[in-house]
């Protein structure tokens, strides 16, 4: 069920990206710990201000990374700094596999490849899923809807 709700919640949310500032990427490693699919919208081009969210589900556990983006840097070749939390749900094995639900804060600085036209979007860097993975790291690969 959790699988459909996840699905519905990425169609609407890239249906309602077309014509705005809208990042839609998949991203391996990363917040979402295995991988995730993300949608990110920018507030404040100017300003260099945007959020992200996330879904993610392997075995009994999901996971929804949330982020708030710094982005710094002109045209297109930028850098990122986020940091947020990423929740996690069901079955979340920390050595003793135990039931419920996980907010793990986290952080990152990447490299950011976006387009100031649209289309190809690409970003990595190390990030830290502090209780987690202190140290890890994401790729992202996806499209940058044009404004």
């Amino acid at each position: 069920m959790l699988k459909y709700f996840q699905l519905s919640l990425l169609l609407w949310l890239t249906t309602t990206a077309i014509g705005q500032r809208n990042i839609v990427f998949a991203e391996i490693g990363g917040f979402g710990g295995i991988y995730s699919v993300n949608y990110e919208r920018i507030f404040k081009e100017d300003k260099g201000l945007a959020a992200r969210i996330g879904l993610a589900s392997y075995g009994k556990t999901n996971a929804i990374p949330t982020q708030i983006v710094y982005i710094i840097g002109e045209r297109n070749h930028k850098l990122e700094l986020s940091a947020g939390v990423s929740f996690l749900t069901g079955t979340i094995d920390f050595g003793n596999g135990t039931n419920g639900f996980e907010a793990i804060p986290t952080a990152g600085i990447k490299y950011r490849y976006q387009p100031q036209d649209g289309g190809f979007f690409f970003n990595i860097g190390p990030i830290t899923l502090t209780t987690f993975h202190p140290v890890w790291g994401g790729i992202g690969l996806g499209y940058v809807f044009k404004t």
